[in-house]
């Protein structure tokens, strides 16, 4: 009835039908459309994790992105790219990142070196990703805006069949009524 779920190799598919089972428990669908609503809803919130997500692992990457920054401003005579020398910074911001003892406190000294404090480091961190992560805010920000919408729709349709059958009821009691007089 539906066409495959939007879920990539690497993403926990129970994870997306135990959400697709909660909003069939909330929604209830009584039809077809309402069951490809529960879909949409389903996807839209999938697409707004998934962008969030991709935001934390940004940010991640920004990390190192920042702390190799600073470890080749550390060493400057690598000038020439040489591979050797690149191999080593690479390692030594792997095992800083890993919180390796010795290359950590290294890479506190370095760091006092050049004046870079704590925040300081985030803010070199989220400034390196800051246009990835306005791009992932938005990627979420809209599936939410669908998914409300979704919502509102199912609310309206559901108020409108709500309000004939009400129109019905009313005709046949008014109609029942008006025999009894």
């Amino acid at each position: 009835m539906l066409a495959p779920i939007h879920v990539v190799a690497s993403e926990d598919v129970d994870a997306y039908d135990m959400l697709m089972d909660q909003y069939t428990e909330a929604v209830q669908p009584r039809d077809f459309v309402e069951w490809m609503w529960v879909r949409d809803l389903t996807d839209q919130t999938w697409e707004e994790f998934r962008a969030k997500r991709a935001r934390a692992v940004r940010l991640r990457l920004a990390q190192r992105e920042a702390v190799e920054l600073i470890m080749k401003a550390h060493y400057p005579r690598n000038t020439d790219k040489s591979a050797e020398m690149e191999f080593e910074i690479q390692k030594d911001v792997a095992d800083i990142l890993r919180g390796e003892e010795v290359p950590a406190a290294g890479f506190k000294l370095i760091r006092e070196r050049f004046d870079i404090k704590g925040w300081d480091m985030f803010g070199a961190v989220y400034q390196a990703c800051l246009s990835d992560m306005e791009r992932f805010q938005r990627i979420a920000d809209r599936a939410n805006a669908r998914r409300n919408m979704t919502l509102r729709e199912i609310d309206r349709r559901r108020d409108a069949v709500a309000r004939r059958a009400r129109n019905v009821a009313t005709k046949l009691i008014n109609a029942v009524d008006a025999d009894f007089e």
